[in-house]
């Protein structure tokens, strides 16, 4: 099964993509040829950018607080396991103190930094950053790996209690999903009474119809509709098919 996100609110959005760049990043640094640390070390300016949004700390501490006073309120549930319970609490207490001890802006310090800006620049000029560019750049790839996998994960360093925290609520948010089977009939489903002030979808399709759904949503209805999968054109033709899928339907 393939599994296609689709985030509804701006704020999960940004989680999904520092999700997706976090996880690149962490793969990329573990390898040993320059050019994978070359890109790990574009993930991170990357990170610096889709973090720019100064209230997204204290959208995220807000987050994490309301979560704990839900799962505290859960702690007398017989139907609880208490010890996941704990856990859960325990790993979301941890990520806001992570986050909270960082006190200066998302991403400052690695801006303070004149040789990686001078670097960030150049990574966005078409082949901007080739030896002659940015010669102490070349000396840096040019170093043995294990150094630059220890500067790479320096300068990621303060950005690495954002993504902790992240992780638990994208967490809790996947896990506490309700899950639906569906059929779009001729490739279309259309539905109003699904749970209102959702998060996120979730749909989960066997890869051998080759479609890819496409989603609009909002307060009043949820409109997917399956195309597809296509390398030549920018959007795929409608499947005329019956397409069974599961919708994993994520709120707060």
């Amino acid at each position: 099964m393939i599994c296609f996100e689709f985030p509804l609110v701006e704020r999960v959005r940004i989680f999904l993509r520092l999700e997706s760049l976090f996880n690149r990043f962490d793969f990329l640094v573990t390898q040993a040829d320059s050019c994978f640390h070359h890109y790990a070390l574009q993930s991170i300016f990357e990170i610096m950018e889709t973090a720019t949004r100064s209230d997204l700390k204290t959208d995220i501490l807000q987050e994490i607080e309301r979560q704990k006073q839900i799962f505290i309120g859960l702690k007398d549930n017989p139907a609880v396991d208490e010890k996941k319970l704990n856990n859960a609490l325990f790993l979301l207490g941890d990520a806001a103190t992570q986050l909270q001890s960082i006190c200066h802006k998302f991403g400052s310090h690695l801006r303070e930094n004149e040789w990686l800006m001078s670097i960030k620049q150049r990574m966005g000029v078409v082949g901007g950053s080739s030896q002659f560019d940015l010669p102490s750049y070349h000396f840096w790839l040019s170093s043995p790996d294990e150094k630059r996998r220890q500067d790479l994960n320096n300068w990621a360093s303060s950005l690495r209690p954002t993504f902790n925290a992240i992780k638990e609520l994208l967490k809790i948010l996947r896990e506490g999903a309700e899950h639906h089977n569906f059929v779009a009939k001729a490739g279309i489903y259309q539905q109003s009474s699904l749970s209102t002030h959702i998060h996120l979808l979730r749909i989960h399709l066997e890869p051998k119809f080759g479609a890819v759904p496409e989603v609009s949503a909002n307060k009043y209805m949820t409109n997917i509709r399956f195309v597809q999968a296509t390398t030549k054109e920018s959007k795929g033709k409608q499947i005329p098919l019956d397409i069974p899928f599961t919708l994993d339907v994520c709120k707060f």
